[in-house]
């Protein structure tokens, strides 16, 4: 996956975009109770393990999902 810090937006290496990646809170995911937004009563799904292809027909499917997104084991640069 890339991400443009600039737009906050999250994209497949195809260059699709996924998401726009956004949280008014900025909730830190060590602080989630097993994934679990207490704020929005939301879970938070963490896409470590999860393919673009994964990610991107998640998204699909629940547009309105929070994310996980673990940028320090993506493969740099995060923008190109």
């Amino acid at each position: 996956m890339k991400y443009n810090p600039i737009t906050t937006q999250l994209f497949t290496e195809k260059g699709e975009l996924i998401k726009e990646l956004y949280c008014p809170l900025s909730k830190e995911w060590n602080k989630l109770k097993n994934g679990y937004c207490e704020s929005y009563s939301k879970t938070v799904h963490d896409t470590s393990k999860m393919s673009n292809q994964e990610v991107l027909d998640f998204v699909k499917q629940n547009p309105g999902a929070c994310l996980k997104v673990d940028l320090l084991h993506s493969p740099p640069p995060y923008w190109n």
